[in-house]
C-alpha cells in the first residue's frame, strides 16, 4: 500500500532548490528589486538517504524555470526549507553545480550565496505554503519537507525540459526494499536494486528454513532435503553476488548431480571461502548411496 500510494504521489524528484543561471545574477540580486528580472535554474537533490549529509547533487545542469511569478508563488515555502538540506551539504565541504559554483570554491562562498538568494526569496514569496500537511514526513535536523501530490505531479511544468527521456535531472525512480518510493542517480540506483536482489535471495533461503547471518554472512543449513528448487535458490545467490564467507550443510540430505553443480559454483563463481559438511547424505536417483562427511 505504502508503495502504490507513493508511486502515485512521488511522480518526480522531491528535493529541489534555486539558483541564478548566470554570474552577473549574484550580482544583481540585491539590486533588483524584481526577482522576475532574473534568470533562475532548478536542480534536483539525489534521494540516496534520509540524512542531509548524505544527499547530494542530481548529475543535471539544471532546468530553466518557465512562469517564475507562478512558480515562486507556489513553491517559495519549501524551497525556503530545501535551502537549508543544500546549505548544511555546503558546510561538509561544497556542492559543485555545473556553471554556478565551483568544486574548488570555498564552501563557506557557497553557502553565502544560498542565503542571499534564500532571504530573497523570502521578501518576493506569496500565498502557497506547502510545509503544513501531517501527512507528510520530516527529515533529521536540518528539516526538509517533502511536498507530494498535485504540487509535485504539476512541478514539471513550470521547467524547460531539454532532455526528451523521462528521468529528470538523470535520475531514476525506484522502490526501496521497505516498499518507500525514491528518485536516485545511476550510481544509487544500481546500488538499491542489487541490495533488493540480495534481500530477496536472503528472503528465499530462509523460506527454506535456512538461516543466514548477517553480521558473519554465514548461511546455515540444518537438517534439510535440498531439492532442485532450493539449489537453484542457492546457486543464483551466489552467482548474483550474495555475499557469504561461510556455507555450513549440516545433516541434509541432496541428489549428488545437485551437490556436484553446487561444488562448481562454491569454487568457481561465488564468494564462499569456506564449506563446512556435517554427515550429509548424497542421493542417487537409481539407489541411495550415503556418504557421511563429518568435518
Amino acid at each position: 500500500m505504502t508503495s502504490m500510494h507513493e508511486l502515485h504521489e512521488y511522480t518526480t524528484p522531491r528535493y529541489f532548490f534555486i539558483l541564478p543561471a548566470k554570474s552577473r545574477d549574484w550580482v544583481m540580486i540585491e539590486l533588483v528589486q524584481n526577482i522576475f528580472q532574473l534568470y533562475f535554474k532548478l536542480y534536483f537533490l539525489c534521494e540516496c538517504s534520509n540524512g542531509p549529509n548524505e544527499l547530494h547533487i542530481a548529475p543535471h545542469n539544471g532546468y530553466s524555470i518557465i512562469k517564475l511569478n507562478e512558480f515562486v508563488s507556489r513553491y517559495g515555502s519549501y524551497l525556503q526549507k530545501t535551502f537549508n538540506a543544500v546549505q548544511f551539504l555546503c558546510r561538509l565541504g561544497g556542492i559543485p553545480i555545473p556553471q554556478i559554483m565551483s568544486a574548488k570554491a570555498p564552501s563557506n562562498d557557497a553557502e553565502q550565496k544560498l542565503t542571499k538568494i534564500q532571504s530573497f526569496l523570502g521578501k518576493h514569496q506569496t500565498k502557497l505554503s506547502i510545509a503544513n500537511s501531517s501527512s507528510i514526513q520530516k527529515q533529521k535536523t536540518p528539516q526538509t519537507y517533502p511536498i507530494q501530490g498535485a504540487d509535485l505531479r504539476e512541478l514539471e511544468s513550470y521547467l524547460e525540459r531539454v532532455d526528451s527521456t523521462r528521468t529528470l535531472g538523470n535520475l531514476y525512480r525506484i522502490i526501496t526494499d521497505d516498499g518507500h518510493v525514491r528518485w536516485v542517480c545511476q550510481k544509487h540506483f544500481d546500488e538499491i536494486s542489487h541490495n533488493n536482489t540480495m534481500t530477496t535471495y536472503i528472503k528465499q533461503i530462509q523460506a527454506m528454513n535456512g538461516d543466514y547471518d548477517e553480521t558473519n554472512k554465514q548461511v546455515n543449513l540444518n537438517q534439510l532435503k535440498l531439492t532442485g528448487a532450493n539449489v537453484k535458490v542457492i546457486s543464483e545467490a551466489l552467482k548474483q553476488g550474495l555475499n557469504i564467507s561461510k556455507l555450513i550443510l549440516n545433516h541434509c540430505s541432496i541428489y549428488d548431480t545437485y551437490f556436484d553443480d553446487l561444488l562448481e559454483i562454491f569454487i568457481n563463481m561465488s564468494s564462499v571461502h569456506c564449506l563446512e559438511i556435517i554427515n550429509v547424505n548424497l542421493l542417487n536417483k537409481v539407489k541411495i548411496i550415503i556418504y557421511l562427511f563429518e568435518y
